[in-house]
């Protein structure tokens, strides 16, 4: 969960870099590059893409974060701008949003702990998470591992509230199914 020490150090750093103060972007992006890039990655089931795409986006950051007018929206405004670069990526290429293609290897994060199970949980969690529509992860993962409430979430995606309700619900009965298969 983010903490409000660590919101009010986000604006802070934003203020600061929008007053001139360039040493404030360094740290705003060593804050948050691995979170973009572990969005990213569970969005688009593609390292190499997910780099590409967080790199793009502080592109559009450096760019845009001058005209930021509140500074306390800048965590959903940065998730914003990778939804908007992961959907124009899809959409230019022409991959069908429905489902992403089964047969791709799954990648699993570097794990810390030690615990063989807690290994096992997060290697099935991902394979799911893999099988499901990019639509479903994005959500999944902006819900529940970004703790992102449901209007943010709207506003990340530029989608209406009851859709991304809808695709909660959608994305649990479809991870709860794929998870059951799994371990059956």
């Amino acid at each position: 969960m983010i903490k409000n020490s660590e919101k009010v150090y986000d604006e802070l750093l934003v203020l600061r870099y929008q007053s001139g103060d360039d040493l404030a972007l360094p740290r705003l992006i060593e804050r948050w590059q691995s979170r973009l890039v572990n969005y990213a990655r569970m969005t688009t089931n593609d390292t190499d893409l997910a780099n590409d795409i967080v790199q793009d986006t502080w592109i559009t950051v450096i760019k845009k974060i001058r005209s930021l007018r509140d500074s306390r929206s800048f965590r959903p405004w940065l998730y914003r701008i990778v939804a908007h670069k992961i959907y124009d990526h899809f959409k230019h290429v022409k991959v069908k949003n429905d489902h992403i293609d089964a047969s791709r290897p799954s990648e699993n994060p570097k794990v810390v702990d030690s615990s063989q199970q807690l290994l096992e949980s997060r290697q099935e969690m991902n394979l799911v998470l893999n099988k499901l529509s990019r639509e479903h992860r994005a959500v999944l993962v902006l819900h529940y591992l970004e703790e992102f409430e449901i209007q943010d979430i709207a506003g990340i995606l530029s989608i209406p509230s009851g859709t991304v309700k809808s695709r909660l619900h959608h994305a649990r009965v479809n991870f709860k199914q794929l998870l059951e298969a799994l371990d059956g």
